[in-house]
């Protein structure tokens, strides 16, 4: 990816989304993020467009403009979605899908030479404040059934790390 280029982050509002369109803005590239409702606001701060995930995101998509990438954070069975709306499966990046295979689309790899000035570029955002992670809270390990309620009812949406 080149600046200019847009790149369409499935599951945005996700930690590694989150991280994704920051470091994808921060160099100049346009980003489309698929969000669910409550985090529009969140990724519109952080520099990109919300589209809502769901049975009309390729339209969604499309509305706001074309998309040249997509890098799914999701693993959520979008690839279909993310192939027809960048036009080629080698376009579409997936952290964890089952089907990857099935679409003719790559899982990522992450090594020194495909992104080999990635720790250069990332810690100095981290160290200045200006790459924002996702919001976590602590329970502790004799809550962790608490926990799993907690995030199978959808009523958190930031991560729980559970203490000893």
């Amino acid at each position: 990816m080149k600046t200019g280029d847009t790149l369409l982050v499935l599951g945005g509002g996700g930690a590694v989304g989150l991280i994704a369109t920051q470091l994808a803005v921060a160099q100049g590239i346009r980003v489309m993020s698929a969000v669910a409702a409550r985090d529009d606001a969140l990724v519109t701060s952080l520099g990109a467009t919300p589209v809502r995930y769901g049975a009309e995101l390729v339209d969604a998509v499309r509305s706001v403009g074309d998309v040249d990438f997509a890098f799914d954070a999701s693993g959520k069975g979008v690839l279909a979605d993310a192939i027809a709306l960048t036009g080629a499966a080698d376009r579409v990046m997936p952290l964890s899908d089952p089907a990857a295979a099935d679409f003719g689309v790559a899982l990522s790899h992450p090594t020194p030479e495909r992104a080999p000035h990635a720790l250069e570029d990332t810690m100095p955002l981290l160290a200045q404040g200006r790459l924002r992670l996702r919001e976590y809270r602590t329970m502790r390990m004799q809550d962790a059934a608490e926990a799993h309620r907690l995030l199978e009812s959808g009523q958190v949406h930031e991560r729980v790390v559970l203490t000893l």
